[in-house]
């Protein structure tokens, strides 16, 4: 038997490498942009691959001044597209999960690129203990990148876990 949240972050990950997919019930994640249609490409690429069939990806555009071009890459990957005339990524983040379709939402910025694996490691260790409210995992810079600060970094390999008791 699984018993950590860390194991079952690696067995679902493995799983997904080996075997291409896991079953696991959907999941909506929503990608807050502002005029970086581009990393927005790329994020949705590596998400796409990511995502089955039944998985529900939502685009929050945060007030971009070419809301054309999120428009058209949204559509592109086929994205739910809300448009917010306010910027701010907070507001953005809380716009999907308000029109989120399915009880679990993920969140992924539009300068990230995910593994295959993601979504099933993630919803496997949603699952693995109901008083999981919040999971994350490594976060590293691309290669060859240093960031300017590790605001939002995690290097280790292990999942972290938060219920409401953990702030």
């Amino acid at each position: 038997p699984i018993s950590t949240v860390a194991e079952v972050w690696q067995s679902a990950a493995m799983r997904a490498s080996s075997s291409g997919r896991v079953h696991r019930a959907p999941v909506t994640v929503c990608v807050p942009t502002r005029d970086r249609p581009d990393r927005l490409t790329r994020c949705l690429e590596s998400l796409r691959a990511a995502l089955s069939d039944d998985d529900e990806l939502i685009v929050i555009d945060s007030a971009s001044r070419d809301a054309a071009s999120t428009e058209r890459v949204a559509r592109e990957f086929g994205a739910r597209l809300l448009r917010l005339e306010r910027r701010g990524v907070a507001r953005a983040r809380n716009a999907g999960w308000q029109a989120a379709s399915y009880p679990s939402v993920l969140y992924v910025d539009d300068d990230v690129v995910v593994d295959a694996g993601w979504a099933d490691a993630l919803s496997a260790a949603l699952d693995s203990d109901r008083r999981i409210g919040f999971v994350t995992g490594r976060i590293l810079p691309p290669p060859g990148q240093r960031p300017s600060r590790d605001v939002a970094i995690k290097r280790d390999d292990v999942p972290a876990s938060y219920d409401r008791h953990s702030v």
